[in-house]
């Protein structure tokens, strides 16, 4: 347990209190009460066998790690009113190898976007590299010469959101291509966002191989290309914040080897303890004034608010049409495809179809039609349906007769027989 009493830092384990003055990279309550649920289930987690709970507060262990990352100075060098090193780097260093800093860093971020009204994870991210100098006692084997920068040391590389909030790190040999730099922090942010990303933003020290592994990714990687008429340091739209967070002491990585655990040491610009550091620095969601008409400032905050419900609102619908595009896209190239089979296939029917001999017409279903085809089979000229009528056996009344010549009329339209003249019928050849 800790408390603040009087300027008195107290914290208390058991039976053993400490007071001390707060140093200005202690936590706040409230910034602590955040992050207090998950180093708890840490430590219920790591219980000691032997059941001591430890002689330090959990607070003042992670005060510890903030003081040594704020002002570099080696673990053994810590003040003597802050926990031992022993105890202070055992826990950085567990909280390094598990992950438990890279949960607590993507909790603290995704709640700085939220309260920014944007998603958990971001859309479109922004990547750059920065050589730096090492220490004189950092092994050579990890450092190099810039050539480019004329930096001898490391380089380091980052991927941040457009409020510039740390996505991805990493640290390699100065004179190590950016490309390299580029593909590890697309990996990572591929995988720290779950393939929320679709678009992200370089500058020209990045070649067509980080444009093409992006697009492995699903990612489109925009070389962001630098206008020849200026001169000095001018800053991109939204690539600046990249360059903003390189500048920030809270947020830049250290040029060490092994940065997991730093995202500890990002709680305070996180948090948004430092009034310079605002979380939310995208420009639409700060609140303006204007003035009105009379000179007076007037709150177009609510006005803003509104626009951005619309905003999120608009992009949500275009999404959702945009989806069912593709989709009514992909059905037509279906119905297209089988249409363009069904004209291949009509064509070789037809083709086939001239090819074969012409089936005989159907005969009606009375008993007299065969005959009479038989009678004209046997015949050696036209006949008239009284011939028909006498072949066929019947009485040459006039009812009968009519009876074979409306036959014969039938037999005519089906293309069986002709009629040359007048009541002469033949066989059609």
């Amino acid at each position: 347990m800790m408390w603040r009493r009087g300027g008195i830092c107290r914290s208390a384990v058991g039976d053993w209190v400490s007071e001390r003055k707060p140093y200005p990279s202690d936590l706040s309550d409230e910034q602590w009460s955040l992050i207090e649920p998950v180093i708890t289930a840490w430590k219920d987690r790591h219980r000691s066998v032997s059941g001591h709970q430890g002689a330090y507060a959990m607070r003042e262990i992670v005060n510890a790690i903030l003081y040594q990352g704020r002002t570099g100075c080696q673990w053994a060098y810590l003040p003597h009113d802050l926990p031992q090193k022993s105890a202070t780097y055992y826990y950085f260093a567990a909280w390094r190898d598990d992950g438990t800093d890279q949960v607590i860093h993507e909790l603290l971020r995704c709640q700085v976007r939220e309260r920014a009204r944007r998603l958990e994870d971001p859309t479109l991210v922004v990547l750059d590299t920065q050589s730096v100098h090492v220490a004189a006692g950092v092994p050579a084997s990890t450092t190099g010469h810039d050539p480019a920068k004329r930096v001898p040391g490391r380089k380091r590389g980052l991927a941040v959101d457009v409020l510039g909030l740390v996505i991805a790190v990493v640290v390699l040999a100065a004179n190590t291509h950016d490309n390299a730099a580029g593909i590890v922090l697309l990996d990572q942010v591929a995988e720290h966002t779950g393939g929320t990303v679709g678009k992200a933003l370089v500058d020209q020290g990045f070649k067509n191989q980080v444009v093409e592994h992006g697009a492995g990714l699903g990612i489109d990687v925009v070389i962001v290309a630098r206008n020849p008429q200026d001169k000095g340091f001018v800053p991109r739209p939204k690539r600046w914040r990249v360059e903003q967070t390189y500048g920030d002491p809270d947020t830049a990585p250290a040029p060490g080897p092994r940065l997991r655990a730093l995202s500890l040491l990002r709680l305070p610009r996180l948090l948004g303890d430092d009034p310079r550091h605002d979380p939310t620095p995208h420009r639409r969601e700060r609140p303006h004034l204007a003035r009105g008409a009379g000179g007076g400032s007037v709150n177009i905050r609510p006005l803003l608010d509104a626009l951005d419900l619309q905003e999120d609102a608009a992009r949500a619908l275009a999404d959702d049409l945009r989806a069912q595009i593709d989709d009514l896209q992909t059905r037509l190239r279906e119905a297209e495809t089988h249409l363009g089979h069904l004209t291949i296939t009509r064509k070789t029917v037809t083709g086939l179809a001239d090819r074969l001999p012409a089936s005989p017409p159907e005969l009606p279903e009375h008993p007299d039609y065969p005959r009479i085809l038989a009678a004209f089979n046997h015949a050696t000229g036209p006949l008239r349906a009284k011939d028909v009528c006498e072949a066929l056996g019947h009485e040459l009344l006039p009812k009968n007769i009519e009876g074979t010549r409306a036959k014969l009329k039938r037999l005519v339209k089906l293309g069986i027989l002709t009629e040359a003249d007048t009541g002469n019928f033949a066989r059609n050849q």
